[in-house]
């Protein structure tokens, strides 16, 4: 595991700043502490920061083909490198380390561009072919990785954080006015945006190539309708079996392996499937929290005292501005999912033990496990009643003034939710649930930089992904859409900085590719049966995990913020969203601002996702852009 940044000035051939590769990758020392590594040649210059996992002494980077032609920095792992070494050796290549990123540079003087169709693993990798004055980019199948680049006068510059692109001042930092808008509506800002207007993502599944004549894009694998499993017992055995194969391959390391422990089903699974595969002890970690509703640690006890693992719990209290504000430090863009802060406190746990886990994210999205694919069932129940019951719900759910916080919410709030997103446009589908700040869309009320044209520019990642998707109208594109959206830009994203953050190595199993096509062959009605989701999963572990993990309805990684917000956080809030600071900024509608504000302390409504959305904004904005003196957009 690593952090990579790099530039090309292939447009004007200057030579690349040794100083400026050297700040790229310093900003990214968390992502690899153990070891640095450089090339620059000409108008490349590469840079590289080491998490060591693999051999551990020969693994050093960038890496080069036998004459150096070619050279290789990877920020991620490669699970079958052993099997592409034997296939690479056979051809006559020679290798000097056993490291997996040899096998990319060997694999890309071999197969070129179409190496990445062999590659099992989460990785972003940038070769530098120097034959050819040409460097190529890619990200994994999942974006697992992250990658960010922007095209510049002179090139090219790319980096695995945007905090890195920061640090070579290379950039602009005027602001992407759509991407906050997507923000406030997702809390997350979807690829291929970024906040900044000149820095984009590479999008999972995809690479570049830039070369004097220019930059060009690639898509190298998509999901596809297979052929359905017609056996409901031959899909649960074809689950385990794949699920069994991924965790084999992902616990390889030269270096302790732990896992995630939510007391969830999917992460319950993989201990499982762990403790088949090791006969020695292994850690598994868990957060719990303070507040009663929202603490579930008592499910992780189980399951670890079940497989016999040396478990590891802390419990996050709500003194908790010391920790946002270390949270939003590493935070390079605006992000407002705040189970980032206990995936974060477990990333740290798990450090001072072990350098990689395997985490259960994944599981939802592959298997409908979230309430918004439910949601979208109960819509179509819901929207044959009769006008006058439903106008009696409306009124019985209220507004939730007063309303104390529970972690799965009351059937009020449900209604309430329902209700809002049937308000939001249709061909949106499953999507009006995942939308988090209905308060803060209409750009006329919040965002006094968007013009009437881009009142529905926060619908525009969705809006291009379901047309895209091969998949016929149903759950199967339900899930494909969020695979490229929701798990790409908020799960993945999140569960990246955390472990980073730590440098703690945090792999997937179930986004394994084969296993992600594999389940795309299993019907929908074994996924998600009437409103139970995760079905096949429940069948496929019945037996294998305690039965009350199998019982449970996923319940969420999420925190108590609306209470934090009117209790704990209130005064850093309040300093957050002043008068004039949001006047010197201009972005946002000060008198709607503070209205939701004065609604949320007194009890009168529940603001609190609109409030957290602005509050990490507002703490990103401090740490990436104020100090800058830049407030454009």
């Amino acid at each position: 595991m690593c952090g990579i940044a790099g530039i090309y000035r292939f447009r004007t051939g200057e030579p690349a700043d040794q100083s400026l590769i050297e700040a790229m990758t310093g900003a990214l020392r968390h992502r690899g502490p153990d070891d640095r590594g450089f090339y620059l040649a000409g108008p490349v210059g590469l840079g590289m920061q080491r998490l060591s996992i693999i051999d551990l002494e020969g693994g050093h980077q960038p890496i080069g083909n036998e004459d150096g032609t070619i050279q290789v920095i990877f920020n991620g792992e490669i699970y079958n490198y052993r099997a592409l070494r034997s296939e690479l050796e056979g051809r006559g290549h020679r290798f000097r380390t056993r490291s997996d990123t040899e096998v990319i540079a060997h694999g890309y003087e071999e197969f070129g561009i179409e190496v990445l169709q062999k590659l099992n693993g989460m990785f972003a990798i940038a070769v530098w072919d120097a034959p050819r004055r040409r460097l190529f980019l890619s990200r994994d199948r999942l974006g697992i990785k992250p990658l960010y680049y922007a095209e510049t006068p002179s090139g090219i510059v790319f980096a695995s954080e945007l905090k890195s692109l920061l640090a070579g001042k290379e950039i602009s930092t005027d602001l992407d006015p759509v991407a906050i808008q997507q923000y406030l509506a997702w809390h997350y800002v979807p690829a291929p945006r970024s906040p900044l207007s000149v820095v984009r993502k590479l999008r999972p599944a995809t690479w570049l190539l830039a070369d004097p004549g220019g930059c060009r894009f690639g898509t190298y694998w998509r999901l596809q309708p297979g052929e359905p499993v017609r056996d409901e017992r031959e899909a649960e055995e074809g689950l385990r079996w794949h699920l069994t194969r991924s965790v084999g391959l992902q616990m390889q390391a030269d270096v302790p392996v732990g896992a995630f422990l939510s007391g969830g089903l999917d992460s319950s699974a993989l201990v499982a499937v762990l403790r088949k595969l090791r006969d020695d002890s292994f850690y598994t970690f868990c957060i719990g929290f303070g507040e009663e509703d929202f603490d579930e640690t008592r499910y992780a006890r189980k399951v670890a005292a079940t497989f016999g693992t040396r478990h590891v719990e802390e419990i996050l209290r709500p003194d908790c501005r010391e920790l946002i504000e270390e949270v939003a430090g590493f935070l390079d863009e605006p992000f407002a999912d705040n189970s980032i802060l206990p995936t974060y406190l477990v990333s740290r746990m798990a450090r001072r033990s072990v350098k990689v886990v395997l985490s259960g994210d994944g599981g939802d999205e592959l298997l409908a496990g979230y309430d918004h694919y439910k949601a979208h069932r109960i819509d179509a129940a819901y929207s044959r009643l009769p006008a006058t019951l439903r106008c009696a719900l409306r009124a019985w759910a209220g507004d939730g003034a007063g309303e104390r916080p529970t972690k799965r919410g009351s059937w009020r709030r449900k209604i309430r939710r329902l209700e809002e997103a049937r308000q939001l446009p249709s061909f949106l589908e499953h999507a009006r649930w995942l939308v988090r700040s209905t308060d803060l869309l209409d750009a006329d009320r919040v965002m006094q930089s968007c013009g009437f044209h881009e009142r529905e520019a926060w619908m525009e990642p969705f809006r291009e992904i379901y047309g895209e998707s091969p998949f016929p109208r149903g759950l199967d594109r339900q899930l494909d859409v969020d695979l490229r959206t929701l798990l790409a830009d908020d799960i993945l994203f999140k569960l990246d900085r955390a472990s980073m953050a730590n440098s703690l190595e945090a792999r997937v199993p179930y986004l394994d590719h084969e296993l992600v096509e594999y389940v795309f062959r299993i019907p929908e009605r074994w996924k998600l049966r009437g409103l139970s989701g995760k079905w096949i999963l429940r069948s496929a572990f019945k037996g294998r995990v305690p039965p009350e993990i199998v019982r449970r309805r996923k319940s969420g990684f999420s925190v108590p913020i609306a209470a934090w917000l009117r209790k704990e956080l209130r005064e850093m809030l309040r300093d957050l969203l002043e008068p004039g600071r949001l006047k010197r900024q201009g972005l946002f509608r000060t008198d709607v601002v503070l209205r939701i504000l004065g609604e949320h302390e007194s009890g009168t409504a529940d603001h609190s996702r609109p409030l957290w959305a602005l509050l990490m904004f507002q703490l990103w904005s401090m740490n990436y852009l104020e100090r800058e003196g830049c407030w454009r957009v």
